[in-house]
């Protein structure tokens, strides 16, 4: 692995008490590299999202870390303060929500939302604000970054709402970018386009990349390692090609099996598939012509 931008050491998040269990996430460890991108994967409530909450300092707080550390930059973010915190999270640390719109402010343009970033953590002049923003835009591939400079939330579309909170979030140069479900509100066309400028991103900067999905599509097209998680626990950690195509875990491959791919027998399903309008897959017509083949085909990028 290339040098550790992120370790994450036994890592307990208590939940309150009265809960379906004990911890959120339970001794947690894990590492992320420069230019990796590692996915966490797993059903909702798996503690994916606490941990990336973990790591920015923005946990509720009715969740406590009750054990572990958090090392960036050879500091353990779990004992900074609310400040420090603050202040790692604007330079160092990025991160990208699921929805673009919560995290964008309707009242101001496009331009004054990217440049409140440098106002609070730089000395830029207006100038050089400016200049860097449309740089930022034009580095997430947007079109006309003159003309979406000045240009309000609501006046755009959702992959491009996406691409200026991807924006701010680079606008520092962080070494560490946390995505939480950042392709889930967006067509297929736009996710894809999107995981392509995460890439990209990964190739030219020197930033590990924390990517949270349920979605193992998106975790074959990204990621570089993957960790899967059940109830707060891992259960499985490797290289994508290991954990897709010759997964350890029953938890990791009912995952697996329960993503709906054309050329999957259902002898190989270990959970009922259905369809989008609810009824069974076995209740389908099963013929298949004769040139296609009746294995699996394996996870490709």
């Amino acid at each position: 692995m290339s040098s550790s931008v992120l370790s994450i050491r036994n890592l307990t998040v208590d939940l309150p008490k009265g809960g379906d269990r004990p911890h959120a996430v339970t001794n947690l460890s894990v590492e992320i590299g420069a230019k990796e991108i590692l996915c966490i994967v797993g059903e909702s409530g798996s503690g994916k999202s606490i941990t990336s909450l973990a790591t920015m300092g923005l946990l509720p707080k009715a969740l406590k870390p009750s054990s572990g550390e958090i090392l960036f930059e050879g500091r353990d973010v779990l004992k900074l303060s609310a400040k420090d915190h603050a202040a790692l999270r604007g330079t160092r640390m990025g991160m990208i929500f699921q929805e673009p719109m919560s995290a964008l402010n309707p009242c101001y343009t496009v331009g004054e939302q990217i440049e409140e970033v440098f106002r609070a953590h730089t000395k830029m002049t207006r100038a050089e604000q400016r200049a860097r923003t449309l740089a930022l835009l034009e580095e997430v591939r947007l079109p006309e970054p003159q003309r979406l400079y000045h240009a309000y939330p609501h006046q755009l579309s959702g992959g491009q709402r996406q691409r200026i909170v991807i924006a701010m979030a680079l606008a520092m140069e962080p070494r560490l970018l946390i995505a939480d479900e950042p392709t889930t509100a967006l067509d297929v066309t736009t996710q894809a386009q999107i995981l392509d400028l995460f890439k990209e991103l990964r190739d030219k900067r020197d930033a590990g990349l924390l990517f949270v999905t349920h979605d193992f599509d998106v975790v074959a097209e990204i990621a570089d390692r993957v960790l899967v998680m059940q109830k707060g626990v891992v259960v499985e950690q490797g290289s994508v090609d290991d954990v897709l195509n010759r997964p350890s875990h029953p938890y990791t491959q009912r995952l697996i099996d329960a993503v709906p791919r054309r050329t999957r027998p259902r002898a190989h399903r270990t959970v009922p598939a259905r369809s989008v309008f609810g009824s069974p897959v076995s209740k389908r017509p099963s013929a298949r012509p004769r040139h296609c083949s009746s294995r699996p085909a394996p996870w490709r990028r």
